[in-house]
């Protein structure tokens, strides 16, 4: 997962710096290093979320995106990558409210 999630960062930084996305596009990046963290400073009773087909798919999509975008800087592109990171924000909302919910 930590090479999954800094081969990621890295392609959204050069779509960053190449000035076709605005900074918004770092923040599916940064979201497995914030849950690491947030797990590592405030333990949660759930522990960190079990791998689910939803988080694989919502990756997948998000791959398909970053790749759409670095080929396609247009709107297609950023529609692609738009998609892709709402995915895998949701799913990281999930895994969020399964480890820190009452019922985890």
């Amino acid at each position: 997962m930590e090479t999954d999630a800094s081969v990621v960062l890295m392609v959204e930084l050069e779509l960053w710096m190449r000035g076709q996305f605005g900074v918004w596009i770092l923040t599916s990046g940064l979201l497995r290093y914030v849950y690491a963290l947030t797990l590592a400073l405030l333990p949660a009773r759930g522990g960190e979320v079990p791998r689910s087909a939803f988080g694989r798919n919502a990756f997948g999509t998000l791959v398909i995106g970053l790749c759409v975008a670095l080929v396609s800087p247009t709107g297609a592109g950023t529609a692609a990558a738009a998609l892709g990171s709402a995915a895998v924000t949701l799913s990281f909302a999930r895994s969020f409210y399964w480890s820190y919910s009452t019922g985890a």
